[in-house]
């Protein structure tokens, strides 16, 4: 008997692939969330889901459960996994620790880069064509070194953030 994995997002089309090989998937083909019904009426059906940060497995969807033995979600946390119903009923979690906080950072970096000089908005008025003469003051933004940055939580993301923010002499709290 095949085995059957609910897969709620088609955004990792190479996984999605490789469990096909050896289970049979069916995708949720929406970028957003299923509904909690869709979830309830799959957790009865399934052996497995391979959910995203934001798909509420709760108490109602894991007292649903018939077949349900793993949910693994495609991210670091699984605050949105009722963890205690799911260990009742000896249903296993997954998650991806360490998988993307190096990306994490660097986008995070990146924002706060973008956000301190500007730069998202001096792009778009420069493609507009609304820089007309030499005139920076619009655009210069506030220097990111030396600044403060509060970090909540240090994590995996958080510490990798703060080893980039010390490259710009920011004091870390």
């Amino acid at each position: 008997m095949t085995k059957k994995v609910f897969v709620t997002r088609p955004i990792v089309p190479d996984a999605i692939d490789k469990l096909k090989s050896f289970f049979q998937v069916e995708v949720w083909n929406e970028t957003t969330p299923p509904p909690k019904s869709v979830l309830i009426e799959k957790s009865i059906e399934y052996d497995a889901f391979m959910i995203e940060a934001n798909d509420p497995i709760d108490i109602d969807v894991i007292n649903a459960a018939k077949n349900l033995k793993i949910v693994s979600t495609r991210a670091v946390g699984y605050d949105n996994i009722d963890l205690s119903s799911a260990t009742s009923k000896g249903i296993l979690i997954g998650n991806t620790p360490g998988i993307l906080h190096e990306s994490c950072a660097d986008f995070a970096m990146g924002l706060i880069l973008t956000l301190g000089r500007r730069i998202s908005y001096s792009h778009h008025n420069v493609l507009k064509g609304n820089w007309k003469v030499f005139d920076q003051t619009p655009y210069l933004g506030t220097d990111v070194h030396g600044k403060t940055l509060g970090l909540l939580g240090v994590g995996m993301i958080g510490s990798a953030v703060a080893k980039r923010a010390s490259g710009f002499n920011m004091k870390i709290i």
